[in-house]
C-alpha cells in the first residue's frame, strides 16, 4: 500500500485493537456460561452468533453456511486454492463471465446496520471500467441501482448503502489507500447507520460520520458476487474471493481484527 501521513497513527490504533482482539480470542477459549452449553466456542463463532445474514466459504460451492440458507448459484469461474493453500476453497472470478448470484431473500436486507467482510485476491482488471462489484444487492428495476455493496474503484475499496428515501443519494465511503495487486487482502465495510468505515487488512482505512441514522432501502432482488449485471453491458471482476460474510450489524474494530487474524 502507499505510505500515507497517518500511517504511524494507524499502526498505533491497530496495535491497541489487536490487543483487544487477542483478549476476545482468549475469552472465547473458555467454556461459555450459556445454559446447556458444554463446548468451547472459537472467537469466530462468537462473532458469527449475532446477526450473521450469510457466510460463503466457497469450499467447492456457493453454499451459505449460516443458518439462513441463502445459497448462491455459480455462473462460470472456478474454485481454486485459498490464501492458506487449501485446494478448491476459494472462488476465482475470471473477469469474463464468472459470478455468483443468490436469490432475493429479505433475510439479506438490513435496517440500519451492515457489515461486509471478505478476503479478496486483487488482480489488475482487463477492462477500462472504473467500477467493479465485489458484492452488491441490486435492483434491476432501477438499472441495477444497488441497495448496498462493496466495489473496487480501480485499486480503491468503496462501500455504499441506499437510504429508504430513494431520492437521497447513496451513503458511500472509500479507502484512503490503494490495494497492492497480486496479493490477498482482507476487506471490511461497516455501517452503524450513522458512521461508515472501511478496513483493509485489519486496519481502519476510511471513516465518515453522516450525522444521523437513516433506514436502509429494502428489496427482494438478488445478491451478486463479482459482477455488475445491470450496467449497459455486464462488468465482471477479475480476482479471487474467499470467506465472504454479511452481517446485519456493525462489527467492532476488535471483531474486524479477529476476522483478519483467523486462519
Amino acid at each position: 500500500m502507499q505510505v500515507k501521513t497517518g500511517l504511524v497513527m494507524k499502526r498505533i490504533r491497530y496495535i491497541s485493537v489487536l490487543s483487544a482482539s487477542l483478549i476476545l480470542a482468549a475469552c472465547a477459549s473458555q467454556p461459555t456460561d450459556a445454559p446447556g452449553t458444554d463446548t468451547q466456542a472459537s472467537s469466530i463463532d462468537l462473532i458469527d452468533r449475532a446477526d450473521l445474514a450469510a457466510y460463503y466459504p466457497f469450499n467447492g460451492s456457493a453454499k451459505d453456511l449460516s443458518s439462513n440458507a441463502n445459497h448462491g448459484t455459480v455462473h462460470g469461474g472456478n474454485f481454486v486454492a485459498d490464501r492458506l493453500g487449501n485446494p478448491a476453497s476459494a472462488y476465482a472470478l475470471n473477469g469474463v463471465d464468472g459470478y455468483i448470484s443468490a436469490e432475493g431473500i429479505t433475510g439479506l436486507d438490513t435496517e440500519f446496520e451492515l457489515s461486509i467482510s471478505v478476503w479478496f485476491y486483487h488482480k489488475t482488471q482487463d477492462s477500462q471500467k472504473e467500477w467493479y462489484s465485489i458484492v452488491e444487492k441490486s435492483d434491476p428495476e432501477r438499472w441495477g441501482h444497488s441497495k448496498y455493496g462493496m466495489w473496487l474503484i480501480r485499486d480503491l475499496v468503496e462501500v455504499c448503502v441506499q437510504p429508504v428515501d430513494l431520492e437521497l443519494p447513496h451513503r458511500c465511503i472509500h479507502s484512503e489507500t490503494t490495494l497492492e495487486p497480486e496479493q490477498w487482502h482482507h476487506l471490511v465495510g461497516v455501517s452503524d447507520g450513522t458512521v461508515m468505515r472501511v478496513y483493509i487488512d485489519g486496519q481502519l482505512d476510511g471513516e465518515e460520520d453522516f450525522g444521523s441514522s437513516t433506514y436502509n432501502s429494502q428489496s427482494q432482488f438478488e445478491l451478486f458476487m463479482g459482477v455488475d449485471l445491470y450496467d449497459a453491458s455486464p462488468v465482471y471482476v477479475k480476482g479471487i474471493m474467499d470467506e465472504l460474510r454479511l452481517y446485519k450489524r456493525a462489527l467492532s474494530e476488535a471483531e474486524v481484527t479477529t476476522l483478519y487474524l483467523a486462519q
